[in-house]
């Protein structure tokens, strides 16, 4: 789809969601007049984009329906009152995922991250490399890059760089020149009923890479998709016979040490600036899609090596009483197991002291069983409320019956954010850490000096 940017009135709905964000201010750098508007109050994210067009929170049917444009996100209902406007003076209306489609066929290359777990981080990742080898990318982020200080970087150059979801299968109007597959699991029960569904909706996603292109995915996703045969394949992980592959990999005080192997062949070694095994994975993948997009080796491993890491990925944000303090977005089970392993390599001694606050009852209610099991490794698990995101919020809360049925012997329920700071000042101290978890408004509620 071609959308003529220079001079056209583009107005955003749920605008401060971090893709609209990233969205809104390269529309407004490729000639757009922009403007936005949401429900959420965000003073910090209000303030920046305002300095490139009209952004408010609440309601302006008028506005929106004399623009040529309107977008808007998942989030935002069919009964909308600009959206109704919008639609009702026949403007032109689309979803976010296609804008970000037609942004991508724009560019001559264009890399798509997708993956239940890890795109945002490997984005980032990629960003820092191709920077660092001297391309001048556009690149759009499901977090704040804190290198950038910001979801997205608008450049000059031919190479476009996106994070690709599967929720609402928007990642269906993205037809990368690499795409990249780093795993899959359900997260989304709301909208697969399946894990077969799930591996469809995957294998399209394989399908719309550009003739000639290339997919990076995991060795054993070969066998659960269906994959195109117009494309190169290339496989990352841990396991023999990887393409890319890690081996030996070591935790050391700031990150991770493997050996890079490609095609069987040592390579050299690679630190990772951030903790995890799946640190690790993510990284290969980001070497690979360097190599795919021309770029010397050593130069991705120099970035790797400076990684500065995203906002609400194992992000130390300060201390509580003297106990260190990290704010992760971790809201499926296999996330939290993996933040809290990693929370154990970064602070061996101590109590874990974690706080998860569920995302969605439609996804708590489904994952039930893993959920309970995932949280192994805290000393200690305070719960929240259910943040409900899109959903309708339910009287008998999902949490609550998680909370008694997870496998930590000491926990409790705290009903709000004021609850959970006199906890935490009651029970964190010293040589403690704190990991606070969730992907909903406590990522704006975390307690600390």
């Amino acid at each position: 789809m071609s959308i003529e940017f220079e001079g056209k009135h583009f107005h955003f709905i749920g605008v401060l969601g971090i893709s609209m964000r990233g969205l809104f201010c390269i529309c407004a750098s490729l000639g757009a007049r922009v403007s936005g508007s949401d429900l959420c109050f965000d003073a910090a994210a209000l303030g920046r984009l305002s300095r490139l067009g009209h952004v408010y929170i609440g309601s302006n049917p008028g506005l929106a329906s004399s623009a040529d444009l309107v977008i808007y996100s998942s989030a935002i209902a069919d009964n909308d009152p600009e959206l109704c406007a919008a639609r009702s003076m026949n403007v032109t209306v689309l979803e976010r995922h296609v804008l970000l489609g037609a942004l991508c066929d724009r560019y001559p290359r264009c890399a798509a991250i997708a993956g239940t777990h890890g795109k945002s981080t490997a984005t980032a990742m990629l960003t820092q490399a191709v920077r660092r080898a001297g391309i001048d990318c556009t690149s759009h982020i499901g977090a704040v890059d804190v290198a950038l200080g910001a979801s997205y970087r608008m450049g000059g150059g031919d190479l476009f760089i996106t994070e690709a979801c599967e929720y609402k299968n928007s990642f269906l109007s993205v037809h990368p020149s690499v795409g990249i597959i780093l795993n899959i699991d359900r997260d989304h029960p709301d909208c697969f009923d399946s894990l077969e569904c799930l591996h469809g909706c995957f294998s399209k996603f394989a399908a719309g890479i550009r003739k000639g292109g290339c997919l990076i995915i995991a060795p054993h996703l070969k066998k659960c998709l269906e994959l195109p045969d117009d494309i190169e394949i290339l496989t990352c992980g841990l396991e023999i016979g990887a393409d890319f592959r890690a081996v030996m990999p070591v935790c050391e005080p700031n990150g991770y040490v493997y050996e890079l192997f490609k095609k069987g062949s040592f390579v050299r070694r690679i630190k990772v600036s951030a903790y995890g095994l799946h640190n690790v994975v993510n990284s290969l993948f980001v070497v690979a899609a360097c190599y795919k997009l021309g770029i010397e080796i050593d130069e991705c491993a120099a970035a790797l090596s400076c990684f500065s890491g995203i906002k609400r990925r194992f992000e130390r944000v300060g201390t509580l009483n003297g106990a260190q303090v990290i704010s992760d977005y971790a809201h499926h089970p296999k996330e939290i197991a993996a933040t809290i392993g990693a929370c154990r390599e970064f602070r061996p001694t101590g109590k874990l002291i974690v706080a998860y606050e569920p995302h969605t009852y439609s996804r708590t209610q489904a994952l039930f069983e893993q959920f309970c099991n995932c949280f192994d490794g805290a000393d200690y698990l305070i719960m929240l409320p259910t943040y409900a995101a899109r959903e309708v919020a339910q009287k008998n809360d999902v949490a609550r019956e998680l909370c008694d049925n997870v496998s930590v012997e000491q926990k409790c329920f705290a009903d709000d954010y004021g609850e959970l700071e006199r906890l935490l000042k009651e029970h964190a101290s010293g040589e403690d850490t704190v990991l606070i978890m969730g992907a909903g408004s406590i990522g704006n509620n975390v307690p600390h000096d």
